[in-house]
């Protein structure tokens, strides 16, 4: 029987620490089924070049500032 994969989808916008502990957190209470997917809506924080170094999850960026329900349609379309 196989596990069921999870994904989880994060928006984020100029929430550089609070997104490390929750992918932090995310890593460790999770196994390898986990699909992190983030997308970004313009941060000038630092966010999007943390997010460009991550390997382990999917990342999409808004250049500029979207509304919540493109952030999260986009979100799911990956």
């Amino acid at each position: 029987m196989s596990k069921v994969k999870l994904s989880v989808i994060i928006s984020t916008c100029n929430r550089l620490e609070l997104l490390q502990q929750t992918l932090e957190s995310l890593r460790k209470n999770s196994d390898s089924q986990l699909e992190i997917v983030v997308v970004d809506d313009a941060s000038d924080d630092g966010t999007w070049e943390y997010l460009y170094q991550q390997k382990d999850i999917k990342i999409l960026r808004f250049e500029n500032k979207a509304t919540i329900a493109e952030v999260k349609k986009q979100g799911f379309s990956l």
